[in-house]
């Protein structure tokens, strides 16, 4: 084991020996000179790669230069891999560092697309605001909603209103306590009037959830003080079928409101 993590350092150590096998993998046989000029590098340095890289058998010099192994093709792909899978992670991590869930039942490395947005001090909002922004192009959603802004809340009337978007949610208790009261309540009684609107609650919602109706999925998370932090959005079918697996769960269990508890 001890041998194989020094390997591993050998090539994670060194941008030229991985770009050494690169330009290899792409176009060997090459000659020095022209490995040297491909990873715009200094010929000593080119030299020390490439004897390291044969001393492993990873790369071989032919009579028409240099080509790289089978093997050297192999531990490339595999640190291709995972040279995704940690910028993947790195990527996914400001929304996994406030998700309650620990062990979410899908693949982290189906998320190598997706595109996360993160709060910032000069847009602390921007997660919720690009939620607020999807809605604006769906007709139907569903979603849950630890919290709630006003702003979002009066366009997302204004469609429903106007017969361009249905949307179903459940929303927390103490969201519930904050909507049945004015100016919120005003927001709430001509949508749910239209039938286009259902409103569910329970007592509590870990996370924002957004289930719109173009394949996509959205995971929202927030900090200890109800401030946004992160949000995800992805069209990975696994991770759809996560969230709507969560939805219908708090679905299920959640009380409707109707037009009248809106006072």
């Amino acid at each position: 084991m001890a041998d194989i993590a020094e390997r591993i350092d050998f090539l994670a150590s060194s941008t030229h020996r991985v770009e050494v096998l690169r330009a290899l993998d792409d176009d060997g046989p090459l000659s020095r000179r022209t490995i040297q000029d491909r990873v715009d590098a200094s010929r000593s340095t080119v030299k020390r790669a490439l004897d390291g890289l044969a001393e492993l058998d990873w790369v071989a010099e032919t009579d028409d230069g240099y080509v790289i192994t089978p093997v050297g093709s192999a531990v490339l792909s595999a640190y291709a891999e995972f040279a995704d899978a940690v910028r993947t992670a790195e990527s996914v991590a400001p929304v996994f560092r406030w998700l309650p869930e620990t062990d979410p039942d899908f693949d982290l490395r189906s998320l190598d697309d997706a595109e996360v947005v993160v709060a910032s001090e000069g847009d602390p909002y921007a997660p919720a605001i690009h939620q607020t922004e999807l809605m604006q192009s769906v007709k139907r959603f569903r979603g849950l909603f630890p919290s709630i802004d006003r702003e979002g809340i009066r366009r997302v009337h204004d469609r429903i209103v106007a017969g361009h978007l249905e949307a179903e949610i459940v929303v927390s208790a103490d969201v519930a306590a904050t909507i049945r009261e004015e100016p919120y309540a005003d927001l709430f009684r001509e949508p749910l009037a239209t039938g286009r609107l259902s409103v569910s609650v329970v007592d509590e919602v870990p996370f924002h959830l957004g289930l719109p109706d173009d394949g996509s999925v959205q995971v929202g998370v927030e900090d200890d003080e109800g401030l946004p932090r992160a949000l995800l959005d992805t069209g990975d079918e696994a991770v759809r079928r996560w969230g709507k697996r969560r939805y219908e769960e708090y679905r299920s269990a959640a009380t409707p409101l109707s037009e009248d508890d809106f006072t």
